[in-house]
């Protein structure tokens, strides 16, 4: 199923000239490729879940440049049932130090002061995500 960058805005709530920022500057990584001049894009499920996930890690304090790169590295389609969740230990500059991809019931402490952690549910943003699609398509 493919989506409309009006799609996007109706369902992840950022505006369509964020989401072309995003795009232009390489913080997003679309899963179908522009076709061309004058050619509307279109866009993946996927692309949604991962500008949900942009969008909660620039919320929590991630810089651009970092948060761009690693939703580049998540595999929405590998997700496993129960909680899956993407904790980021992130520096008082943005940066992140270390990051992990896990299924977990607790959440370690920052192992620096100076780090706080922002966590990803990416379950509950996939979850989220199909039912506003789901919505959407009614």
């Amino acid at each position: 199923m493919e989506f409309s960058i009006s799609d996007l805005t109706k369902i992840t709530g950022v505006k369509r000239v964020t989401l072309r920022q995003w795009i232009h500057r390489g913080f997003l990584e679309l899963s179908i490729a522009p076709q061309g001049s004058g050619r509307k894009n279109r866009y993946k499920i996927e692309d949604i879940y991962r500008i949900c996930v942009l969008e909660k890690l620039l919320r929590g304090g991630v810089a651009r440049l970092s948060a761009g790169y690693l939703i580049g590295h998540i595999q929405f389609e590998k997700l496993r049932k129960g909680p899956n969740y993407y904790i980021l230990q992130v520096g008082p500059e943005g940066n992140w130090k270390s990051a992990l991809g896990v299924m977990m019931d607790h959440i370690p402490q920052p192992s620096d002061e100076d780090y706080f952690f922002v966590v990803v549910n990416l379950n509950a943003i996939k979850q989220e995500v199909d039912e506003k699609v789901k919505d959407l398509l009614l």
